[in-house]
C-alpha cells in the first residue's frame, strides 16, 4: 500500500468519523466535550492502522484584548506572562515542567505550546510517574484553579499554587488582555479554562491583607544588635534554627539592658502578621513587650 493511497484512505475515515460526531448534535454538550469527541474519533481512526497511535499533547494559549494583536506577541508581554505560566504548571505538577512554543496563529493571538520531554534518571525510575502523566496532572490542576478564580470560589486549598499564578494575573491586568487555556491531551480529551477580568480581580481581592496579632515568648541567643533598636535572637545553634528580629519601639530601653552578642535572653513579644484572604502570610514583625528572665547587666 503506497503512502499516498494510505493517506487518502485515512482521510476518508477521518471525514466519516467527524461527520458522525457532528451528526450527534451539540445540544447539552460543552465546547470541551464536542472537541474531545472529535479528537477521540480522530485517534480511533489512526489506531485502525497503528494500534499504538496517540495524539500530541498541546497547550493552546489564546490572548485577546486591546494589546493582543492578531497572530503576534509583544516581547514584553511574552516575558511577563510565559515564564510565570510555566512556573505555575511546575508548581501544580510538584516538579519542573518545561514548555516549548511550537507555533503561533491568529485568533486573536494563539500560542501552540507543548511540554518538553524529560530524560533523567529520576523519571526513568520504575516507581516514577510517566512524564506525560506528570504534565497532565499539573495542567489539569492549574486549569481547575483558573476555573475556580473565574467562578469566585474558595481556593484556600490551592494557596501555594495561587502564589505562582498571581504573577500571571498581574501581567494580564497590566497588558489589558485575557487568557484562554486549552489542554489537548494525547488520548484526545480536551480541558479548557479562561482568565478574564473577573478572575484577575478576584485574585487581586484575595491578596488583600488583614493584621493578625498575638503575644508569644522568644528565647535564644543574640546574634545581632542594631543601633536602630533591633535585636536578632536565634532560637538554637543549628544553621536552620529560627531567628527573630525583635524591634524595640524605644531604643533607650535596649541601651539600658546592656545586652551583648551571645547573651541568652527570653523576651515576651507582640507578633504581628499581615495575612491575606487565603491565609498566606505576607509579612511578620516582632515588637518587644518585656524581658522574662532577669539579665545580670540589666539596670
Amino acid at each position: 500500500m503506497s503512502t499516498t493511497w494510505r493517506q487518502r484512505v485515512l482521510q476518508q475515515h477521518l471525514v466519516g468519523a467527524q461527520e458522525e460526531v457532528v451528526a450527534a448534535g451539540t445540544d447539552n454538550r460543552s465546547r470541551d466535550e464536542i472537541e474531545s469527541d472529535l479528537r477521540v474519533a480522530t485517534l480511533e481512526v489512526h489506531r485502525l492502522y497503528d494500534h499504538e497511535a496517540t495524539l500530541d499533547n498541546e497547550l493552546r494559549i489564546r490572548f485577546s484584548g486591546s494589546d493582543a494583536v492578531q497572530g503576534s506577541l509583544d516581547f514584553d508581554m511574552g516575558a511577563a506572562l510565559l515564564k510565570p505560566l510555566q512556573d505555575s504548571v511546575s508548581a501544580a505538577a510538584n516538579q519542573s515542567v518545561t514548555l516549548k512554543l511550537v507555533g503561533l496563529s491568529k485568533g486573536s493571538t494563539v500560542l501552540h505550546v507543548r511540554p518538553a520531554p524529560k530524560h533523567t534518571a529520576e523519571h526513568d525510575a520504575a516507581d516514577a510517574l510517566p512524564v506525560h502523566a506528570v504534565q497532565d496532572y499539573g495542567l489539569t490542576k492549574l486549569l481547575g484553579l483558573v476555573r475556580a478564580l473565574e467562578d469566585e470560589r474558595d481556593v484556600g486549598h490551592l494557596a501555594s499554587l495561587l502564589s505562582h499564578l498571581d504573577h500571571v494575573t498581574d501581567a494580564l491586568d497590566k497588558f489589558g488582555v485575557q487568557m484562554d487555556l486549552t489542554w489537548l491531551r494525547s488520548d484526545g480529551q480536551v480541558r479548557s479554562a479562561a482568565l478574564t477580568r473577573r478572575g484577575c480581580d478576584y485574585a487581586a481581592r484575595l491578596r488583600t491583607v488583614h493584621p493578625a496579632v498575638e503575644e508569644i515568648t522568644v528565647s535564644g541567643h543574640i546574634t545581632e544588635l542594631k543601633q536602630a533598636g533591633v535585636v536578632k535572637v536565634k532560637a538554637g545553634t543549628s544553621p536552620r534554627a529560627q531567628a527573630f528580629d525583635v524591634k524595640f519601639e524605644d531604643p533607650s530601653v535596649l541601651v539600658r539592658m546592656r545586652l551583648a552578642l551571645g547573651d541568652n535572653v527570653t523576651f515576651r513579644v507582640k507578633k504581628t502578621q499581615a495575612v491575606d484572604s487565603v491565609n498566606r502570610t505576607k509579612s511578620t514583625n516582632y515588637h518587644f513587650v518585656s524581658i522574662l528572665e532577669e539579665h545580670p547587666k540589666l539596670l
